[in-house]
Parts: C-alpha cells; structure tokens; sequence
C-alpha cells in the first residue's frame, strides 16, 4: 500500500514506474520493486540513524569522491586496515 501511494505521490518513484510501464514490466512486479526501494531505504535510515535526505543520489557521489580522497592519502599499511575494516564481504 505504502509503494501505491508513494508511487503517486512521489516524482522519483512516479518516474521509475511510468519508465518500466513503458519498458513492458507489469504493473505488479514494478509496484513490488518500489517496495523493496523503499524498505531499503527505511532500513538504511534506521541502521545508520540519520534522517532521510531526498538528494541522496546526489549526495552520494560527492560523499564517495570524499572517501576515495581520503583514502588515497593514506600509507599503504593503513590503507589496507582501512579496507579490511569497511569493507567487509557480505
């Protein structure tokens, strides 16, 4: 219900559905796929406790360039802790 409504009421996620509309998906899958959008997105808020920034796709790419920075400026030896501590295999 949640993805129905979200779907009407907001421009992202009424843009997704209306482009897999004209991709040939049904109707039902595309409304499961927001589904699943926006649980990930509440399990995102939830696990990180930060509020919901509707530019995130935006932001995002600003915050990875800031990492890569960061982490390029390291020394070999903490750069490889570094990675073995946030990058952990799922």
């Amino acid at each position: 219900m949640l993805s129905i409504v979200s779907i009407r009421t907001v421009p992202r996620y009424r843009a997704y559905f209306q482009q897999r509309v004209k991709e040939g998906k049904a109707k039902m899958h595309i409304i499961i796929a927001v589904a699943r959008k926006l649980l990930s997105v509440f399990y995102a808020i939830l696990k990180k406790g930060i509020p919901y920034d509707p530019n995130w796709e935006v932001n995002r790419h600003f915050a990875m360039a800031r990492h890569v920075s960061n982490h390029l400026s390291m020394s070999p030896n903490c750069r490889l802790l570094n990675h073995i501590k946030c990058y952990r295999p799922r």
